[in-house]
C-alpha cells in the first residue's frame, strides 16, 4: 500500500525494511515532509540512501542510530530540507564533501543538530585545496549545535570562505578536539553569542569580545579548558598565589601573636 496523503511519520527501522521497501520508499510516501528514523542501541543497521533520495517534499529528517550507505552526499538528497538532526550515529565521519552543487542545495536548511556521532572529524570535508573566490554558504541556517563530538575538529578544515548570514544560535559542546571553527575567512554577522562548554549539554552563552569572532572564542574556551600547558600554567599560578597567600597569613598570625 502507499500513503500519498501522509506528511509526518515516526518509524523504528530494521533490517526487514531493507528487503520490504526495496527502493520503492519515496513513492510509499511520496508527500511526506517529516521522517525520524530511529535505529537500536544494541545494532547498527545501514539504510541504503535510495530510500529517502525520492522524498522530494521533505522538510525535517532526524536520524539516530542509523548509518547512510552516501555518506558525504546529504546535501544532494534533500533540496527542500530545513532541519536536520543527526544522533549517535558512530561510523559518521562528515556530513558533506565540499562540492558546490550540494551545497547549493541547502539554501533552505535552517535547523542542524549534530549529537553523539563519535567519529565525526568534519562536517563539510576538506578533499582539495580551496581556490580564489571559493566559498560555502548556508544562507538561511540560524541554529547549529553541535553536541557530544568527540573527534570533531573543525566545521571545515579547508581554505574556503564560510559564510552564515542568518545565524543566531550556535553551541559546541563536548567536542574537546575543536580548536578552530574554520580555516578560511569566516562570516557570521548576526551571531553575537556563543555557547561553549566542555561538560554541558546546554552551556551557557558567551558574549563574543569586542573584535572577537567564532574562530578567536573557540580558540580561547580551548585553551582555557583542554589545552594542557595552559591548564598546567593556569595551576602553577594558582599553587603559587595560594602559596603566597598562606605565607602572608602566617605572617599577620605572627604579628598578632
Amino acid at each position: 500500500d502507499t500513503f500519498p496523503n501522509l506528511k509526518e511519520l515516526n518509524l523504528d527501522w530494521n533490517e526487514t525494511m531493507n528487503q520490504t521497501y526495496g527502493g520503492l520508499f519515496g513513492e510509499f510516501f511520496c508527500k511526506l515532509e517529516v521522517l525520524r528514523l530511529c535505529g537500536k542501541d544494541d545494532k547498527l543497521i545501514v539504510v541504503p540512501s535510495v530510500f529517502v533520495e525520492g522524498l522530494r517534499y521533505l522538510k525535517s529528517l532526524s536520524v539516530s542510530n542509523l548509518f547512510f550507505d552516501n555518506e558525504g552526499q546529504y546535501a544532494g538528497t534533500f533540496e527542500r530540507l530545513t532541519a536536520l538532526h543527526l544522533s549517535k550515529m558512530p561510523k559518521l565521519m562528515l556530513l558533506w564533501k565540499e562540492n558546490s552543487e550540494q551545497v547549493k542545495s541547502l539554501v533552505q536548511l535552517k535547523h542542524l543538530l549534530l549529537f553523539e556521532c563519535k567519529r565525526m572529524r568534519e562536517i563539510v570535508t576538506n578533499k582539495r585545496e580551496g581556490e580564489a573566490g571559493d566559498e560555502i554558504c548556508f544562507n538561511q541556517l540560524n541554529h547549529l549545535w553541535l553536541i557530544d563530538l568527540p573527534s570533531l575538529r573543525s566545521f571545515h578544515l579547508g581554505n574556503r570562505t564560510i559564510k552564515f548570514p542568518s545565524l543566531e544560535d550556535l553551541n559546541v559542546s563536548r567536542c574537546p578536539e575543536m580548536k578552530i571553527f574554520s580555516n578560511g575567512v569566516l562570516s557570521m554577522p548576526k551571531l553575537e553569542r556563543v555557547g561553549l562548554d566542555e561538560n554541558k549539554l546546554f552551556p551557557n552563552k558567551r558574549e563574543l569580545l569586542l573584535e572577537e569572532d567564532v574562530n578567536s572564542a573557540i580558540k580561547r574556551f580551548w585553551e582555557e579548558n583542554y589545552d594542557p600547558c595552559v591548564q598546567q600554567l593556569f595551576t602553577e599560578k594558582t599553587n603559587a598565589s595560594t602559596s603566597e597567600a598562606e605565607k602572608k597569613t602566617g605572617v599577620d598570625n605572627l604579628r598578632m601573636t
